[in-house]
């Protein structure tokens, strides 16, 4: 509809989504930035409904829930942050609460003012997977303000070739390392200062019980060497 307004990037090597999503906010012009990966898909209204909300309320992020979609079945997804209502982060209080508890929604199913993200140096890790969560928990340390909406709009399709489907040692190494390197951007962004109690527990959870639990599902042993670097890792 609108091809003056599309730009495609080739990039010389493949540094996976985040190296992806790094240069295509690089190269954003517009007030907001989204994002939509390709095998996915979004509900006609989304992107015009989420900035009417944001140019009526001011906020720093606008979103709704999901739909998981893996064939015949359809699955609805509602945000577990407060619904169709604006919030503001104002108090030290919200603050925690948004960075403990979280959110239960895909990233992608937001905007963001570019503004905002560019600014405080919000930026996805490169070459890792589970860089959406390493994102949108920087976002949840920094957010003002935000409005989510209670429709589904987002459409994640899961399929047999996802990169997260397939369970693998890498899976659980990469996980551990995400979360590691998170704990390094709490402290860098003083919020151990004030939350060390409850960020520790938040890593060790994370880090340490849920990727445990999730091996012993998949295989019902824990491989020698994701142990031995777990053990290092809480040792640092």
């Amino acid at each position: 509809r609108c091809p003056e307004s599309v730009m495609v990037l080739n990039l010389e090597q493949n540094g996976g989504q985040g190296a992806a999503r790094n240069v295509g906010m690089s190269y954003a012009g517009g007030e907001y930035i989204g994002f939509l990966d390709a095998d996915d898909y979004v509900e006609p209204d989304m992107y015009e409904t989420l900035y009417q909300a944001t140019e009526r309320y001011g906020v720093t992020m606008a979103g709704g829930g999901y739909f998981i979609d893996s064939g015949s079945q359809k699955k609805a997804v509602a945000d577990s942050l407060p619904l169709d209502v604006p919030v503001l982060v104002d108090t030290p209080e919200k603050k925690r609460q948004l960075i403990l508890s979280g959110t239960a929604v895909t990233f992608a199913g937001r905007i963001y003012r570019r503004e905002f993200v560019m600014e405080r140096g919000i930026f996805f890790l490169e070459g890792m997977l589970y860089e959406d969560n390493y994102w949108q928990s920087l976002v949840n340390t920094e957010i003002e303000s935000y409005y989510i909406s209670g429709r589904c709009f987002y459409h994640y399709v899961q399929s047999e070739e996802s990169s997260t489907r397939h369970v693998t040692e890498r899976n659980f190494l990469q996980s551990m390392q995400m979360q590691m390197m998170l704990l390094e951007e709490y402290a860098g962004r003083g919020l151990l200062d004030s939350m060390y109690t409850e960020l520790t527990a938040k890593f060790l959870k994370s880090h340490t019980v849920m990727n445990l639990l999730g091996m012993y599902l998949a295989w019902r042993e824990i491989p020698a060497p994701i142990y031995q670097k777990m053990r290092e890792d809480l040792a640092a």
